[in-house]
């Protein structure tokens, strides 16, 4: 009888690390390299149809940014990195390629995750080893400490002076966590961090927003303000800053914002009723987190854009419905799509917009993370030419770029979860390096 359940586990050991090697053959060399999607390459991949849309998306048309937006005395991202740097950035490489091929390609992963997850919540054990409810099934994360705020400081301190020189705006906003200061939770720092960075800001005179007052002021609820299974702001939160930034830069940059045109009621909802499961839902899968809502808004005024993504090859003009990637939400997929990345097709290098009817014609260069890539095409609704950055994407020279461009003004908009420790530079995450 042991033999025999030794066999057994041995067949499944060999059967699923077969599984792993196929698919890791197929998606390298099939899918990446030769982009062949026929009966075999469907077969192997059966349970996971976002592996095609990944590579057959038109996504990552291999631009050099620094070749077109090079650094001064041609110094790159790639070569300030040290040697250890290197190695470790390649041995984090190889863990994320582990990862990814051993739990999120292994067949039926997320049948077994939410069998795991339903056997421990019977056991009454934690929801997450980092995980945690806030309430009412509000799920976050905690936010490390930051010893040492002062390099984003000077960074930002710099930026801005150097815009200055070339006399254009700038502006800081502060995004909130999806913690706020009323939570008291001791292990979060996220809310510290982001008044430590504004404090330091204020001292060298940075112009700032703190979006977080405005939630104090308006007496909102602040969890409510986010999805529940994820980090990120829901897009009616989104619409809502739009029109504080737009009431700012009324009153600090002689913007002529329409004062009523981001009312909720000028735009149109469209509800997609439990489709999304978040990040942090899918970590814990659906034994222990619900689907929840998530919303497309449309203006009811017509509209018209040009919008470019040169990473994606994608150049389109119509009404502001060409901001979404409806492939990211057509189909019910909880574990393998992202609904949340269908505004403005996740993240990208470069995006630029152009307003062709209305007469404002200034034009505004943001610098964001994923919470801010909401924003700028809600603004492009107020004004001629909005372009926005991703600096973890972007691997050229931003201040090149903005030499090339001169934008009238550059906004960064960032939530506390990327203000990270600034020991060594790591190309692919530091969102406060602007060279």
């Amino acid at each position: 009888m042991k033999r025999i359940i030794v066999r057994i586990c041995i067949f499944i050991i060999i059967f699923f690390m077969s599984t792993i090697l196929l698919r890791f053959g197929t998606n390298i060399f099939l899918l990446k390299m030769f982009h062949i999607d026929n009966a075999f390459t469907h077969m192997v991949f059966f349970d996971r149809s976002d592996v095609f849309a990944e590579v057959f998306s038109n996504k990552n048309e291999n631009i050099k940014w620094a070749e077109l937006y090079p650094f001064e005395n041609t110094f790159n991202k790639v070569s300030k990195i040290s040697i250890p740097d290197k190695v470790k950035n390649n041995i984090n490489n190889i863990e994320e390629n582990i990862v990814e091929y051993t739990n999120n390609l292994l067949i039926y992963h997320e049948k077994m995750a939410e069998y795991a997850a339903q056997y421990e919540k019977f056991l009454g054990w934690p929801l997450h080893e980092t995980i945690f409810d806030l309430g009412d099934g509000w799920l976050s994360e905690s936010v490390d400490e930051i010893k040492n705020i002062s390099p984003h400081a000077v960074e930002l301190s710099n930026f801005n002076q150097f815009l200055n020189g070339l006399n254009i705006d700038f502006l800081y906003v502060q995004i909130p966590s999806k913690i706020s200061k009323k939570d008291n939770i001791n292990t979060d720092f996220s809310n510290k961090n982001a008044d430590n960075l504004l404090y330091a800001l204020s001292q060298e005179n940075v112009p700032i927003l703190d979006l977080r007052e405005y939630i104090l002021k308006q007496n909102l609820d602040h969890h409510n303000l986010f999805y529940k299974t994820d980090p990120h702001w829901k897009a009616k939160t989104a619409l809502w800053v739009t029109g504080i930034l737009s009431e700012y830069l009324n009153l600090n940059n002689d913007f002529e914002i329409g004062y009523n045109i981001y009312d909720p009621d000028n735009f149109t909802y469209d509800i997609y009723n439990d489709w999304f499961l978040g990040s942090y839902g899918r970590k814990v899968t659906l034994a222990r987190a619900a689907p929840e809502d998530i919303t497309l808004i449309y203006p009811i005024f017509n509209t018209d854009f040009i919008f470019k993504i040169p990473s994606r090859n994608i150049n389109k003009q119509g009404s502001f419905d060409i901001f979404y990637d409806y492939d990211r939400i057509k189909n019910l997929d909880y574990y393998n799509s992202d609904p949340y990345g269908a505004f403005c097709y996740e993240r990208n290098p470069i995006v630029t917009i152009t307003n062709n009817l209305v007469n404002i014609d200034k034009k505004i260069l943001f610098l964001v993370e994923s919470f801010g890539r909401y924003i700028p095409p809600f603004l492009s609704l107020s004004i001629k030419n909005v372009d926005f950055v991703d600096l973890r994407s972007f691997d050229g020279s931003i201040k090149t770029y903005i030499e090339k461009n001169m934008p009238d003004m550059v906004i960064i908009m960032y939530n506390p979860n990327v203000i990270e420790e600034i020991n060594s530079y790591n190309p692919s995450n530091n969102l406060f390096d602007f060279e």
